[in-house]
């Protein structure tokens, strides 16, 4: 009676263990279901970090802001950057005000005005404008004299002497206004030196790996630096101009045109030979500018005006004029010497009002004419000597 209780207990009780051993078991298998789990989500977030930027690098990109999708417009040969503060967003409903307030400042004829790219600066309620000038109609040509035009202004712009006013209410205020391409390049004068230019000619020209703009922000600089390199003095001054051959503010390199004016007087020959040979020496010391700051000067040359100018002087300056005129030796005040040698004893000297102190040739005088009572003459006056005329000979009968 006793074994089937045991066998039921024991049944009951190993049912109930392998129950418990069937319960383990799924406990286990859950742990790592959800290992597994983990490290499937993990691998596959790291798939997807690696594949989405390399199809993000595979597909065509396009920069943030605007671009022109016209072809002609990017290759505009004449184009000119400005900022606005207002976001690129904002500017872009607004693209066809922006062109014509452009135009309206500097448009010329047979061309137009068009937006080529916006995009956002450092504060994205900054953005960087570029536009081109374009002939218009396309087939058209701009002319000459409307290019000269059109080019002025946009170097009047660039060293703040013009405004580019776009509606102010709109748009604010335009600001760092660059060059970046013109046909034929462009030649930009400083404020200081303008009217010096129409007067004068260039003595020498070099090159420098800089920006037009990098130039101008350091042109105080640079004048200072070359006064001191090419030893002009106190009343000398210098005169500077720069020319990039594309047109461009913004692209190196720059080429410097430098005049030298005493005052404001051109220097004479002598000096212009000095400063000639100075700049022309192998070892001129860069000019004296500072590498760090303008790098190596490339391309030294003296001007036609320069070497015209030096052509014809001896080798050596001639001599600085004296600053006091030399003095005119002053008229002789002393008496004539004497018609007689010193010490011969003269006739008796009498008196005479109406004789004549030179007698014509070949009448004797027979006694001297007394100047004591007579008339004097003027101390610088030199009274000839007369003629000896023999005495004639007296034959006694």
């Amino acid at each position: 009676m006793g074994k089937p209780v045991d066998v039921e207990l024991g049944g009951a009780g190993g049912l109930a263990i392998a129950g418990g051993g069937g319960g383990g078991g799924g406990w286990g298998c859950g742990a790592v279901g959800r290992s597994v789990s983990f490290r499937c989500v993990f691998v596959l977030a790291l798939a997807v970090g690696v594949l989405v930027p390399a199809l993000f690098l595979l597909l065509p990109s396009r920069p943030g802001g605007y671009l022109s999708s016209d072809p002609d417009v990017l290759a505009a040969e004449i184009q000119v950057g400005f900022t606005l503060e207002k976001p690129v967003s904002f500017l872009a409903a607004h693209m066809d005000r922006i062109g014509s307030d452009i135009f309206e400042e500097i448009g010329v004829p047979n061309s137009k005005v068009s937006i080529v790219s916006m995009h956002s600066l450092a504060s994205k309620y900054s953005t960087r404008v570029v536009f081109g000038v374009l002939p218009y109609p396309k087939d058209a040509s701009i002319s000459l004299p409307a290019l000269s035009v059109l080019r002025s202004s946009l170097i009047g712009m660039m060293l703040k002497q013009l405004n580019l006013s776009l509606t102010p209410s709109i748009f604010g205020y335009p600001s760092s206004i660059e060059l970046l391409g013109f046909p034929g390049g462009i030649t930009v004068v400083p404020v200081q030196s303008g009217s010096v230019w129409a007067s004068t000619d260039p003595l020498f020209n070099f090159v420098l790996n800089n920006s037009i703009g990098q130039i101008l922000g350091n042109l105080t600089e640079l004048k200072n630096q070359l006064e001191f390199g090419l030893n002009l003095r106190s009343y000398e001054r210098i005169y500077l101009q720069f020319r990039n051959e594309i047109g461009s503010s913004v692209e190196a390199p720059a080429t410097i045109e430098a005049s030298v004016l005493d005052g404001n007087s051109i220097l004479l020959p002598y000096r212009l030979k000095q400063l000639a040979e100075l700049i022309k020496e192998p070892d001129a010391r860069n000019l004296g500018l500072n590498h760090s700051v303008f790098g190596k000067v490339k391309g030294v040359q003296l001007s036609s005006y320069l070497q015209h100018s030096i052509s014809d002087l001896s080798p050596s300056p001639a001599p600085s004029p004296s600053p006091y005129p030399s003095p005119s030796p002053s008229p002789s005040t002393s008496v004539p010497p004497s018609s007689s040698p010193s010490g011969t004893n003269h006739p008796p000297c009498f008196p005479c009002s109406d004789c004549n102190p030179f007698p014509p040739a070949g009448r004797p005088m027979l006694k001297p004419p007394c100047f004591g009572s007579g008339p004097k003459l003027p101390p610088s006056v030199h009274s000839p000597q007369p003629s000896a005329v023999p005495s004639p000979t007296v034959h006694k009968p």
